[in-house]
C-alpha cells in the first residue's frame, strides 16, 4: 500500500495531495513511503474520490488504474446519473476508423471519467440491427441536451485503445488529440440548415457524411427535426 502512495505522489505533488485528503502530516506520509505500513482505508477512498483512480490500483498497483464505464444504447438513465454530479466539462470523442465513441467527463480538477459506448456506429456493416439506430440517436440527443452541448474530439485508434485500457489519465490523453471541434454539435443538423453545412460537413471526413446519411435514412422527419431542439 505504501508503494501505491508513492505512485500517487508522481501524479499530484505530495504537499497538495496531503492537503486534499486531510492526511495528518508530511512526516507521517514519509514514514509510510519508507515502510510497508498499511494506510487507513479512509485515505485510500479519499484519493480514489479525488482522482478517479481505483482503490485496487492504489493498494496493489494491479487492475485497471482508471476504471472505464460502458454505456449501452438503451441506457439514457445513465446520463441522468452522470449529470447528477456537478460537471466541469464534457466531450464526445470519436475514432473514425472503427466508428467507436466515448464520453469523457471532468468532474473535478483531477477526477475525470471515461464512458465507452458499447456499440460501433459503423452502420454500413450492420446486418439486422438497424432498428437500434434511432435508439442511439435518442441517446445522443439526451447527451447533447443534458451535458449542454459537449465539445467533440476526433481521435486515433491508438488513443481510443488507451481510453479503453484505462492506463493513462484522460486529461493526458487529450493533450495528444489536438483541439476541440463541433462534430457532435453538427451531427444533429441532419437537414443541413446551418451555413457551414454547404458541403455536407465534408471537412470532418467522409465518415461524418455517412453517419448523417445513416441517421437521416432511419429517422422520421419529426425525429430528424427534434435533433436540433
Amino acid at each position: 500500500c505504501s508503494r501505491g502512495f508513492y505512485r500517487m505522489a508522481k501524479i499530484i505533488c505530495q504537499h497538495a495531495l496531503i492537503e486534499y485528503i486531510n492526511f495528518p502530516s508530511e512526516r507521517d506520509w514519509k514514514h509510510i513511503e519508507s515502510t510497508d505500513l498499511e494506510v487507513e482505508e479512509r485515505f485510500i477512498s479519499a484519493i480514489s474520490t479525488l482522482t478517479g483512480i481505483s482503490t485496487t490500483w492504489i493498494k496493489h498497483g494491479t487492475s485497471m488504474k482508471y476504471p472505464v464505464d460502458v454505456i449501452y444504447d438503451y441506457q439514457k438513465s445513465r446520463i441522468d446519473e452522470i449529470t447528477a454530479e456537478e460537471i466541469i466539462s464534457a466531450c464526445m470523442a470519436i475514432e473514425p476508423e472503427t466508428m467507436s465513441t466515448a464520453l469523457v467527463v471532468q468532474f473535478a480538477e483531477f477526477r475525470w471519467s471515461v464512458f465507452i459506448f458499447e456499440f460501433s456506429m459503423d452502420y454500413d456493416n450492420w446486418s439486422g440491427d438497424e432498428h437500434h439506430i434511432p435508439i442511439i440517436f435518442d441517446l445522443f440527443k439526451k447527451i447533447h441536451k443534458a451535458l449542454r452541448r459537449p465539445n467533440g474530439r476526433i481521435i486515433s485508434k491508438g488513443i481510443m485503445n488507451e481510453f479503453i485500457a484505462g492506463s493513462i489519465h484522460p486529461s493526458v490523453i487529450f493533450k495528444k488529440t489536438g483541439i476541440n471541434n463541433y462534430w457532435f454539435e453538427d451531427l444533429f443538423d441532419l437537414e443541413h440548415k446551418y451555413p457551414i453545412s454547404n458541403n455536407q460537413y465534408r471537412h470532418y471526413g467522409q465518415w461524418f457524411v455517412n453517419l448523417q446519411n445513416n441517421f437521416r435514412s432511419k429517422l422520421s422527419k419529426e425525429g430528424r427535426d427534434a435533433g436540433n431542439s
